[in-house]
């Protein structure tokens, strides 16, 4: 828990799970229309969530696409798009699987 206190991962897990599909969304969407500079952008805002939640692999995936769009490598960033996704669709289980079971409604 961070510092012990649930009430505080409780809501940092509730603002991950809002965020997460909508930042994976927005990198598909970008790279789709070949913007670089925008997939950038989501792919760092999605590291810096995934890091506060300390899901490393995820991290790491989302780096190496932001890298990528950085370099305007937009081949690189949809492979690494590929396999981000399944990453952040298992972290999103886990943490609805969490917020379910710590927080029962």
């Amino acid at each position: 828990m961070i510092g012990g206190d649930e009430e505080l991962l409780h809501d940092v897990v509730t603002i991950a799970l809002e965020e997460l599909s909508r930042q994976l969304a927005a990198l598909r969407d970008a790279l789709a229309a070949g913007d670089a500079p925008t997939a950038r952008r989501h792919a760092h805002t999605m590291k810096g969530t995934v890091a506060t939640l300390g899901a490393g692999a995820v991290r790491e995936k989302a780096l190496e696409v932001e890298h990528a769009a950085r370099d305007a490598d937009l081949p690189s960033a949809r492979v690494g798009l590929e396999a981000l996704e399944p990453l952040v669709g298992r972290l999103l289980e886990e943490l609805r699987r969490y917020q379910a079971g710590a927080h029962p409604a």
